[in-house]
């Protein structure tokens, strides 16, 4: 498997917003990192050179609901290899509307980078959502919000530090 560090090795490389957020929540010696080649374009390029398990490795997707005249920031962590069901996210959830966000302005918002993104970090008025089996695993691997690492992270780490909803069944083969 992949060589994960210490996230501490590699803080000075992450946004500055992951860093506070890790530092202020004591998560240096629970969250791992490792640095990884920025020129890689997908997921597949990643797992197939570092050797992810496939089942650990998560994307983290940005989308924009709408509930009544309320505009909802909602992040997701889809499996590696799966794409979201927008309509079941919708549909489950009770929105009017629902649609990725634009990768400028997921970049404006985050201060992440578009194909590293993590929900680490994210504001207390974002929503993830996950699926239920997140929870069966230890530790899952996510982005960095940097093009040029990744992260492992304990799942209970999601459960206890971001405002989120289990969702079953929105994503798709």
């Amino acid at each position: 498997m992949a060589d994960f560090k210490s996230v501490a090795t590699y803080l000075d490389v992450l946004p500055e917003t992951i860093q506070t957020y890790l530092l202020d929540n004591y998560l240096l010696e629970r969250v791992q990192a490792m640095m990884v080649n920025p020129q890689f374009t997908n997921g597949r390029e990643l797992m197939d050179a570092y050797h992810f398990p496939e089942d650990m490795a998560y994307n983290c997707i940005f989308f924009e609901g709408k509930s009544g005249h309320n505009l909802i920031n909602i992040a997701t962590l889809v499996p590696f290899g799966k794409r979201v069901d927008s309509k079941m996210i919708k549909k489950q959830l009770g929105l009017r509307d629902l649609h990725l966000m634009d990768k400028v302005k997921a970049e404006m918002l985050t201060g992440q980078a578009f194909g590293a993104f993590t929900p680490l970090a994210l504001s207390s008025d974002w929503l993830l959502v996950i699926e239920p089996e997140v929870f069966k695993k230890d530790s899952i691997i996510i982005g960095a919000g940097v093009t040029l690492a990744t992260l492992q992270i304990p799942t209970c780490i999601l459960k206890q530090a971001l405002h989120f909803q289990l969702l079953s069944q929105f994503y798709k083969e």
